[in-house]
């Protein structure tokens, strides 16, 4: 589904912005429940970090 966003303002570029970060959040809580869901009382487990970086655009 393609959406042109050539012809929005800045303010409604920002307000764009801020609803696809916030979807974003909300898809990967939701992917990090499901995650937790598997596990059960009493289960050993641990715990890594990792980190993401996004590229940079020409």
């Amino acid at each position: 589904m393609p959406l042109d966003i050539d012809g929005l303002s800045f303010e409604e570029l920002l307000e764009l912005n801020q609803r696809v970060v916030a979807r974003l959040k909300m898809l990967e809580s939701m992917q990090a429940h499901m995650e937790m869901m598997r596990f059960t009382p009493g289960q050993r487990v641990s715990f890594a970090v990792t980190v993401q970086t996004m590229p940079l655009l020409p």
